[in-house]
């Protein structure tokens, strides 16, 4: 395969990721609103840690823990920057 062969592969990826996040923060905003109806705060430190740990543990790689540490704090960060909204 060529390179353009490797980015046509990477573009179907990230469509599906993309989608696969989008999904995400739907089912985050529907936490989010019967937390908000239950009065609990959208932050849960260690709800937010076990998934943090959780993606680790299953990571195969090449990603390091790191790069799974960052990617989904971010994630988990603006899906309750979506709630917030």
């Amino acid at each position: 395969m060529d390179i353009g062969d490797w980015r046509k592969k990477i573009d179907a990826v990230d469509t599906a990721v993309l989608h696969l996040l989008n999904l995400r923060a739907e089912f985050a905003l529907a936490v989010g609103k019967l937390k908000g109806e239950g009065g609990i705060s959208l932050r849960t430190p260690e709800r937010e840690k076990q998934i943090v740990e959780r993606m680790q543990s299953l990571n195969p790689g090449p990603l390091d823990d790191e790069a799974i540490e960052k990617i989904y704090s971010t994630i988990v960060t603006q899906c309750i920057r979506a709630q917030e909204q």
